[in-house]
């Protein structure tokens, strides 16, 4: 796993250095469920791999979605990001 987000500021932001067992996932996807456009690509992905999902708005997204928390930022994104193989 590599730091990779888009504008990281290294100076204020870094990688989480402990991630949570519940986190550990092989990707990870943070954002928005009210746009049904994206269920059917992440639940292609979620047949694939241990996808889990963080963000707002995920109500009557498919059972296959495994939504596991809300809004991430700050450190949190930084552990869930961190603790995911692919995010």
């Amino acid at each position: 796993m590599r730091w990779l987000p888009q504008a990281l500021d290294p100076d204020l932001e870094q990688p989480a250095t402990v991630h949570r067992p519940e986190d550990r996932c092989d990707a990870s996807f943070i954002g928005s469920g009210q746009y049904p456009y994206r269920w059917p690509i992440l639940t292609a992905v979620a047949t694939a791999c241990d996808l889990r999902i963080w963000g707002t708005n995920w109500d009557g997204a498919p059972a296959a979605l495994r939504i596991a928390g809300g809004p991430v930022v700050g450190s949190r994104f930084a552990e869930v990001v961190g603790a995911s193989a692919v995010s």
